[in-house]
């Protein structure tokens, strides 16, 4: 339905009411709500005329508690913001692995997951990185005396948790380390620190 422009004569207070008046501002009303061809923007600052919602036009007044799920925001993208860390030290001599870090991430996307690994007996140190227990990253692995830097690309879903584990070749007598557990994006959010140990695993 096309927007019909209506001149200001057609207004004049002694002009007659005709039909094609009356019609033409009964169908404008839904020309504008539906964004037709010529139809103003409903509400300059709310929807513009591209159907899209104005800045700053929607705030936690405007939402109650609940409206939009976190699986319905935007999914994070691959960058090197980092938006969450724990740069606390654990070791451990275990030879299965162990959890030591985990995250609550709130939005699904491709993160860049990184952190930091040594093993002081010169034996083989190995860290991975899971998602809710499940094993989803390369095994890494290090006999470097110093830390040595890890990161890899992972997607997770919405709500996910994201652990560090890792564990100590047989035979170490002062076992595995790993600290500096890091997690980035292209944009800012805020996330949960879940688990943060730090000390002997």
């Amino acid at each position: 339905m096309a927007w019909v422009t209506i001149p200001d004569s057609d207004l004049d207070p002694d002009s007659p009411i005709t039909t094609s008046l009356m019609t033409a501002l009964r169908d404008n009303v839904a020309a504008a709500l539906n964004r037709d061809a010529g139809a103003p923007p409903v509400g300059t600052n709310f929807i513009t005329s591209t159907g899209q919602m104005g800045s700053n036009t929607v705030g936690t007044s405007e939402l109650v508690n609940g409206a939009v799920s976190n699986a319905k925001m935007r999914n994070a993208a691959y960058g090197t913001n980092d938006i969450i860390a724990s740069v606390n030290e654990c070791f451990t001599t275990g030879t299965t692995y162990v959890k030591c870090k985990e995250f609550y991430i709130p939005f699904a996307g491709t993160y860049k997951m990184s952190f930091k690994m040594y093993n002081f007996d010169a034996k083989i140190s190995y860290g991975r990185i899971y998602v809710n227990g499940v094993a989803v990253g390369t095994e890494k692995t290090t006999t470097s005396g110093s830390f040595v830097t890890f990161d890899q690309s992972i997607t997770i879903a919405a709500g996910a948790l994201v652990q560090l584990y890792f564990k100590e070749q047989s035979g170490g007598s002062y076992g595995a380390y790993v600290k500096d557990f890091i997690i980035s994006e292209s944009l800012p959010i805020t996330p949960d620190i879940k688990l943060d140990l730090s000390g002997a695993v």
